[in-house]
């Protein structure tokens, strides 16, 4: 009766309507954020649509690239969640979620604070990079303010000195009667 109560509940799944395949997303397009909230125990991060998700026979799964890393750092290879021993050719390298178009459109919350963290993470960066910016802008008014004293303190010493010269260029009435006078004894 079980069997025949297993069979009953596949051919009524068989005979639902089937959805239209998930469209797979042009390259370069960011990919909807995967509904499931499953993690990979290895690296501790939830599965997206961004890393190939990869199963050992036992069921669990992981980031195919964790679990091929685990199994070549691992002393023996074993599933990293229950310990049962896996052989490396009967992992199944990456598995396919159907995904509702009415959940690609909701992003969950995990992904929004994923993508949140990377915004606040880029905004530390550029203040960062903008106080850097302005202790570089900074210094270059100091140093800007020392030179336009200097060139003032300069153009206040060449006045008086152009004064001077002016000043030293000017004859003196009694040399110049001296000059022009002719001279005694008829020389």
């Amino acid at each position: 009766a079980g069997s025949g109560a297993r069979a009953a509940g596949f051919e009524s799944r068989r005979a639902a309507p089937r959805r239209a395949p998930t469209p797979v997303p042009a390259p370069g397009l960011p990919r909807p954020a995967m509904p499931i909230r499953a993690h990979c125990t290895i690296c501790s991060d939830f599965f997206d649509n961004e890393r190939d998700v990869a199963a050992v026979p036992c069921g669990h799964t992981f980031h195919c690239a964790c679990l091929i890393q685990w199994f070549d750092t691992a002393p023996s290879r074993t599933c990293p969640q229950c310990r049962i021993q896996v052989s490396k050719k009967h992992i199944i390298h990456k598995l396919f979620f159907d995904v509702a178009l009415e959940e690609q459109t909701a992003p969950d919350a995990e992904t929004l604070q994923n993508e949140l963290d990377k915004v606040k993470a880029q905004l530390s960066m550029k203040e960062k990079e903008k106080r850097e910016c302005q202790a570089v802008v900074d210094g270059l008014r100091d140093t800007l303010d020392v030179r336009n004293a200097t060139i003032e303190s300069l153009q206040k010493v060449l006045g008086e000195t152009e004064m001077l010269c002016s000043s030293l260029k000017v004859p003196f009435p009694s040399q110049t009667g001296l000059l022009c006078s002719p001279l005694p004894n008829g020389c």
